[in-house]
């Protein structure tokens, strides 16, 4: 498989973990109180922001699992400012728009 193939599968693997996540917020009244939620369950050091490290171990509790090129895809996809951690802010941003 070639770098460009791996770097499409990570994508797309990328693009399947955030539509899990985004459809956890159907359990709860909006969109906003749902990143609250993962906000404070991702946060271990409670910063008010998730590093990479934080989002790997909260999406592993919520039974998705991928490789460390997809989890750096989703990364990615989430670090709006890529400054290497996760505001509520960039994950409502990010994922009020996907599609589940």
């Amino acid at each position: 498989m070639s770098t460009s193939d791996l770097l499409v599968h990570a994508r797309e693997a990328a693009d399947i973990a955030l539509k899990k996540l985004a459809a956890g917020a159907e359990d709860y009244s909006n969109m906003r109180e749902y990143v609250n939620v993962l906000i404070r369950s991702f946060d271990y050091d409670q910063d008010g922001a998730i590093t990479f490290t934080e989002l790997c171990e909260g999406v592993k509790r919520m039974n998705i699992f991928l490789s460390l090129k997809e989890r750096q895809a989703l990364m990615k996809q989430l670090d709006l400012d890529s400054n290497g951690s996760l505001s509520a802010d960039e994950l409502y941003s990010v994922l009020s728009r996907v599609d589940t």
